[in-house]
C-alpha cells in the first residue's frame, strides 16, 4: 500500500500566497500595460528624429525626413570637400631633412557618406524593434542627447587609385622615407 503525504490544506498558508501573488501579477501587468501605452504615444508622437537627436556635432531635432535629408546632403557635401593633410616633420637620421605635406580632399580619396542610410539611422532611433532599446532611446530624449554617428564609408579602389597616382607625383622623396620613431630607436639598442 503506497502512503500519500498529506497536503496542507490549511486556509492561512492558500491566504497568504494569494494575497501576496495576486497583487505582484497585478503590478507586473499594470506596469506592462503603462510601458505599452507610453511606448505607443512617444513613436506616434514623435514622427521625426527624437528631441536632442545630434548627428555628430549637427543638432537634428524633430527634423522630418525631407528635412533630415538635406541636412545630411549638405553635412556629406561638406565631409567631401574636407582637406586632409598629412604632415611628416624632419626626421634627419631617417633621411627626411624638412617637414612634408600632402592634401588631398575627402572625395579624392574615395569618402562618401551615404545620405539614406545615415537619415534611416537617425530616425530608426527610439523606433528599434527592441522595445527595451526603443524605451530607453525615448525616455533618454527627454533629458538628454542621442548622438548618431553618420554611416560612413571608404572606396578602397578610390584610394588605392589615388594613392598609385599620387606617389610619384605629389609625394616628395623625403615623405617616402620610412617611418623613425624614438621608440623604434630604444628596441634598436636592445
Amino acid at each position: 500500500m503506497t502512503v500519500i503525504p498529506p497536503v496542507s490544506d490549511s486556509p492561512s498558508a492558500r491566504e497568504r500566497a494569494r494575497r501576496i501573488v495576486v497583487p505582484a501579477a497585478r503590478i507586473a501587468g499594470l506596469a506592462f500595460m503603462l510601458m505599452v501605452v507610453l511606448m505607443v504615444g512617444m513613436r506616434v508622437a514623435r514622427a521625426g528624429a527624437l528631441p536632442g537627436a545630434h548627428l555628430g556635432a549637427q543638432d537634428v531635432s524633430g527634423l522630418n525626413g525631407a528635412q533630415l535629408h538635406d541636412v545630411v546632403r549638405t553635412l556629406a557635401a561638406a565631409r567631401a570637400e574636407h582637406t586632409i593633410t598629412v604632415v611628416r616633420e624632419a626626421v634627419p637620421d631617417a633621411g627626411a631633412t624638412e617637414e612634408s605635406r600632402l592634401t588631398a580632399t575627402g572625395a579624392e580619396l574615395g569618402f562618401a557618406l551615404d545620405v539614406d542610410a545615415t537619415v534611416q539611422r537617425v530616425l530608426r532611433r527610439g523606433r528599434q524593434l527592441n522595445p527595451f532599446a526603443a524605451f530607453a532611446d525615448q525616455v533618454r530624449a527627454f533629458f538628454g542627447v542621442t548622438t548618431v554617428q553618420p554611416v560612413q564609408q571608404l572606396d578602397n579602389e578610390v584610394f588605392t587609385a589615388w594613392l598609385r597616382d599620387a606617389t610619384p607625383s605629389r609625394v616628395p622623396s623625403h615623405l617616402k622615407a620610412p617611418p623613425w620613431h624614438e621608440w623604434s630607436r630604444r628596441l634598436a639598442r636592445k
